[in-house]
């Protein structure tokens, strides 16, 4: 789990009970933000699996008996898979990189201004050319009556 207050560390540990369950009892009124699951993998021997994971991170954690380590996301997802081998059961990855974001955001932009032009085009045909250069000469003379 990641938490934006605290970027770069990542806090790497086990639980029995569903991960978002433990992301909320982490969030508490003790953090200014909540945290952000990034990845999850199912093992039956977790317990152990932690243990090694803690050990290959020894020179990363942050402080001894903390479960915090300072490390990519990235990087902490191939050291648990090296770790756990074949004892993963099932995992999932809701880590997105920045590069990935920023895509994510450019193709919302586009997406956005295909939208806005789509709009424009409908609006543009309600009303002809012909009567909107009527309707701008008459606010023009209206304007300039005053």
């Amino acid at each position: 789990m990641s938490n934006p207050a605290h970027p770069g560390l990542l806090k790497i540990g086990q639980t029995g009970r569903d991960p978002d369950i433990r992301r909320k009892a982490l969030s508490s009124t003790g953090v200014p933000e909540e945290f952000v699951i990034e990845y999850q993998a199912l093992s039956s021997d977790y317990e152990a699996l932690e243990k090694k994971i803690h050990r290959k991170l020894s020179d990363v954690r942050l402080s001894k008996g903390k479960e915090f380590f300072k490390i990519s996301v990235p990087e902490a997802i191939n050291i648990t898979r090296e770790e756990a081998g074949n004892t993963i059961e099932y995992e999932k990855i809701f880590y997105t990189s920045p590069e990935e974001l920023k895509k994510l955001k450019e193709e919302k932009r586009k997406q956005l201004a295909i939208k806005e032009e789509e709009k424009r085009k409908k609006e543009e045909a309600k009303y002809p050319i012909n009567q909107r250069k009527e309707w701008i000469k008459l606010l023009k003379k209206n304007n300039s009556n005053k």
